[in-house]
């Protein structure tokens, strides 16, 4: 069955996909239904979401304390976003700067969507880079 989304018609020509990246759980509505088709994503939230198609780990509260213990930024991720930032900083899709700085509160740019998409693929052990 379809998840209700109330920003959204099925008229839009992505709402097939968006359709299935909450079905599979990758991707969440809000707590009113809404999904904000149009919306930018943060680095906190399109790194969660490569976290959470990967699988996020069960870390323990105290394991992702220590893992983000390194990130002088870490302090600014959302907490519904830290175990998914944590698996995705632990995995490598996260792009950081020469002083570990993951500004999860930046939009999320091409270029670290092409990062983290090479580090998930890679991780997939998808053919062509085998």
């Amino acid at each position: 069955p379809e998840i209700s989304v109330q920003d959204m018609t099925g008229d839009r020509p992505d709402y097939a996909s968006i359709q299935i990246a909450l079905k599979t759980g990758t991707m969440t509505v809000d707590s009113q239904g809404r999904f904000f088709p149009d919306r930018p994503v943060t680095r906190a939230e399109g790194l969660a979401i490569f976290a959470q198609a990967y699988g996020i780990f069960q870390f323990s509260e105290d394991a992702v304390k220590e893992l983000l213990n390194d990130y002088p930024d870490a302090v600014d991720i959302p907490d519904w976003a830290k175990q998914a930032m944590a698996t995705a900083l632990q995995e490598g899709f996260v792009n950081t700067d020469s002083n570990q700085a993951i500004r999860p509160l930046e939009l999320m740019t091409r270029a670290d969507l092409a990062y983290a998409l090479i580090q998930y693929l890679e991780k997939q052990q998808n053919p062509a880079f085998v």
